[in-house]
């Protein structure tokens, strides 16, 4: 006859086993490059690719930050930081940008500031950024970023 154990045995064996430990998520993504784009009015969307090459977005849990470099100035300022409480890994930090370079540095055309916002999934690294925000419309951009 086959015996087992005593169920309250077996579920303190269990209650006593390590629990593994998640592995932390990664707190700074940068190089956050778009794959696609589009730019949103209230007629509608459309999509928005040209220049993709020309962006660079990133966001920094641990120091509160975020940033975008965008054809030929870079910008980046502090950020308030929003987590889903049922999906901590998904991150957006928004906040107003102010241009790079240095003071009394003359600003290309379009560098003011402006309201930047970036959401970041710290698992895969799937991002969306969305700037260029005015009553006429934004701009959303989607791709990948290295995560740190």
């Amino acid at each position: 006859m086959k015996t087992s154990l005593p169920l309250a045995l077996l579920l303190a064996s269990c209650a006593s086993a390590p629990v593994p430990a998640r592995p932390a998520l990664p707190t700074h993504a940068a190089a956050c490059r778009p794959t696609s784009a589009q730019r949103c009015s209230p007629d509608g969307c459309e999509t928005a690719d040209e220049g993709l090459h020309a962006e660079l977005f990133e966001l920094d849990v641990t120091a509160r930050t975020v940033g975008a470099c965008l054809y030929t100035d870079c910008f980046g300022g502090p950020a308030r930081i929003a987590r889903d409480g049922d999906r901590p890994w998904q991150v957006t930090a928004f906040g107003e940008v102010r241009s790079g370079r240095p003071e009394g540095g003359v600003p290309p055309p379009g560098s003011a500031p402006f309201p930047l916002s970036v959401t970041v999934d710290l698992r895969s690294g799937r991002f969306t950024a969305i700037w260029s925000l005015s009553p006429a419309g934004l701009q959303v951009d989607f791709g990948t970023c290295e995560l740190r």
